[in-house]
């Protein structure tokens, strides 16, 4: 396919999608045993800044391009401005570029396990931007580089092994609510971590 837009629906079977230009997705599951594939030089949008949306992952979905997750005001589920990708037994690779961007200091841009074994696996270049807060709620693999630029990153749950990078604007934050270990100001050893710009 050149392009793809997902905005309802559901999108499932063992086949492999092949994406060469854009990839949108502001609504609808993509579900089966088969991959979602967005190849080098192409574009994934996940979501939008102008109202709330819901998409679910419930296969393999690998970015080789740049791609951006994004996300709106929020207000409140299940009202207007309620956004959230949901992990049903998914699985998302990023070997490319995907930023995480929300621009409003009231967004929450979460990531929602509904069950199944889900991962977040970062072999490229993962970025935070934006004054928002953004988390991720699944297992999480990291041997490329996070960059958070602005707002709040979490992870909820650790994997290992993990022999990325991980920066921030200014340093990584403590969050006081949860356990996790600093191994550096740039590196993050294991379990719940919150990366923050001051």
């Amino acid at each position: 396919l050149t392009d793809f837009n997902l905005l309802g629906g559901e999108v499932k079977g063992a086949g492999e999608i092949a994406v060469a230009g854009t990839l949108t997705w502001t609504g609808g599951t993509m579900s089966g045993a088969g991959r979602t594939i967005v190849a080098s030089g192409a574009t994934l949008n996940i979501g939008q800044e102008s109202s709330g949306w819901i998409v679910g992952l419930s296969r393999e979905l690998i970015n080789n391009g740049t791609g951006v997750w994004q996300t709106g005001p929020y207000i409140g589920y299940p009202y207007y401005g309620y956004s959230a990708w949901h992990f049903n037994g998914g699985t998302f690779v990023n070997n490319g570029t995907i930023t995480a961007r929300n621009a409003f200091s009231s967004a929450l841009q979460p990531t929602v396990v509904d069950g199944g074994s889900n991962y977040f696996i970062n072999n490229g270049t993962f970025i935070k931007t934006g004054v928002g807060y953004a988390s991720l709620a699944m297992a999480f693999s990291n041997s490329g580089t996070v960059d958070v630029q602005g707002g709040t990153l979490e992870f909820s749950v650790g994997s290992s092994p993990d022999t990325g990078s991980y920066a921030v604007a200014s340093q990584a934050v403590r969050s006081e609510e949860h356990t996790s270990e600093l191994q550096s100001q740039f590196r993050i050893s294991y379990a719940v971590f919150c990366l923050k710009k001051k």
